[in-house]
């Protein structure tokens, strides 16, 4: 059987939430302009020379507050980028070769300056239509001549011509679809040997 997960990075113990700081400091509009300027398709490498090189980060409670050591294997926003480990990583390339990129950078405990190790940011993962929209039943709103998808109400079928060997993969570009992040079940199994239970999945759909 072939399924989908949506993936929300977020810790299921709240004393394990990492808050995130990029050094140098960068508003989100320009992060997500950045981003947006290295993600899609090859680029030249003074692109990736102006993504942020250093992540603070902090407990869940304020900028001072310690983390809770080891850091996850997975964490930042439900929307993304990502931010693995050097063995998340890993199983993501070995899922899919070649498929994904990485933007390296120290991470560091803010209150003590403490150096926590490499971590890589998840960039330009793949945009999949992946979802069969004849097939699903979908609460629906109208936003222009588009329909807006609200969330499933019933049956949920994805696209296994499009899904098939895939393993971590961004929603259509139809809210709210497209701020959703996705994988299978194969890394969604790999994640959960390297750290069970902290990483929340919800089952998505099934391919037909």
């Amino acid at each position: 059987m072939i399924c989908a997960y949506v993936v929300e990075p977020g810790p299921t113990q709240e004393e394990r939430i990492v808050r995130t700081q990029l050094e140098p400091l960068m508003n989100d509009r320009d992060w997500a302009r950045l981003l947006s300027a290295v993600g899609e398709g090859p680029k030249a490498k003074e692109d990736f020379s102006k993504l942020p090189h250093s992540l603070l980060v902090s407990g869940p409670y304020s900028d001072s507050s310690p983390v809770k050591k080891p850091l996850p294997h997975i964490f930042g926003p439900n929307s993304g980028p990502f931010i693995m480990s050097p063995q998340a990583r890993a199983e993501l390339e070995n899922l899919e070769p070649g498929v994904h990129r990485f933007h390296e950078v120290d991470v560091i405990e803010k209150a003590t300056l403490e150096k926590l190790g490499r971590y890589s940011f998840v960039l330009s993962l793949p945009r999949l239509d992946c979802f069969d929209m004849e097939r699903t039943e979908w609460d629906r709103g109208n936003v222009g001549y588009l329909p807006s998808v609200l969330g499933p109400k019933g049956r949920v079928v994805l696209r296994r011509d499009v899904i098939s060997g895939r393993h971590l993969w961004r929603g259509p570009n139809l809210f709210p679809l497209s701020a959703k992040m996705l994988c299978s079940a194969d890394f969604r199994k790999a994640m959960e040997v390297l750290e069970p239970g902290n990483i929340k999945y919800r089952l998505k759909g099934e391919a037909r």
